[in-house]
């Protein structure tokens, strides 16, 4: 991300959603209630490649941190919504569960798009595309990396290339699942 050597070694999954993965995505949105069976459920109908990739401590901090946060008051939300169903039931405090019950759908609304529109924007991210080569292997196509390291995977890629066909294959960055 930045251009500095790498000190550390961050794990980045890229996933090809189909139709159904972005039909989950929306009922995650209307109907929260359901949003574990959703989370469940997306993998079913999503295909992914993970690997590492080499970062700055300071990058790999960066990258953790929007995680963090956007994560965290994803799951906030949920928690207040909890909070405010208790203060109804137990204590009986309308005003006090209402503001809990709104407060938890701000954070949950909050959380849902920094968790899918802002955390995205930070670091690299890329495109899992299909392969028309004999393997059937995954094409991955990396976005927003740093020229030296594009430059230095560019001649790792050639290396590889004049290796004679009985010559163990060098490993990939990113392997498909």
């Amino acid at each position: 991300m930045t251009g500095r050597a790498a000190e550390t070694w961050h794990r980045f999954r890229l996933v090809r959603n189909s139709g159904g993965a972005y039909g989950l995505f929306y009922v995650l949105l209307i109907l929260p209630p359901v949003a574990l069976v959703a989370l469940a459920l997306a993998p079913l109908f999503a295909e992914g490649a993970s690997g590492r990739l080499p970062l700055s401590r300071a990058s790999d901090r960066e990258l953790r941190f929007v995680k963090l946060v956007c994560g965290g008051v994803y799951v906030l939300g949920p928690a207040f919504w909890i909070a405010a169903i208790l203060e109804w039931t137990v204590v009986g405090d309308e005003s006090i569960g209402n503001s809990l019950l709104v407060t938890g759908v701000l954070l949950y609304v909050c959380g849902a798009i920094g968790w899918h529109f802002i955390r995205p924007l930070y670091g690299p991210t890329g495109k899992l595309l299909p392969s028309h080569r004999e393997d059937g292997d995954d094409i991955v196509e990396l976005k927003r990396l740093h020229p030296v390291f594009v430059a230095a995977v560019q001649e790792k890629w050639n290396a590889r290339m004049l290796q004679p066909a009985d010559a163990p294959e060098a490993p990939f960055l990113i392997v498909p699942q």
